[in-house]
């Protein structure tokens, strides 16, 4: 997974807890996964995450629907469970619902 959405990174923290696997990428992004190793959170901490992250791991309408935002650039913070895949962005969150395919958008103010 480092290898390949932050190839050219170093760890520079790994920790597990409770069954969820924590990584921190030197000067970069902190990670989570669960016990199955599927990552459940990945926070850029300020930077923005890899596209070819987004292309790979999110349901492609999700993906279709930030690009269409023109907003690949501007994704930040990206959650993963069961339910649902939330990201937020430069401005909004974006919330995509499993079951039903529901891509909801909550603009900040």
């Amino acid at each position: 997974f480092l290898s390949t959405y932050y190839p050219s990174s170093t760890i520079s923290s790994y920790s597990e807890h409770n069954g969820e696997y924590y990584v921190t990428v030197k000067n970069g992004a902190s990670l989570t996964f669960d016990s199955n190793y599927h990552w459940t959170l990945i926070n850029g901490n300020g930077e923005v995450l890899p596209q070819v992250f987004l292309y790979d791991q999110l349901p492609p309408a999700l993906y279709q629907y930030i690009e269409s935002l023109e907003a690949l650039d501007d994704v930040y913070v990206a959650s993963n469970n069961a339910r649902n895949c939330m990201l937020t962005l430069k401005g909004c969150t974006v919330d995509y619902i499993y079951e039903t395919g529901k891509i909801s958008e909550i603009r900040m103010k």
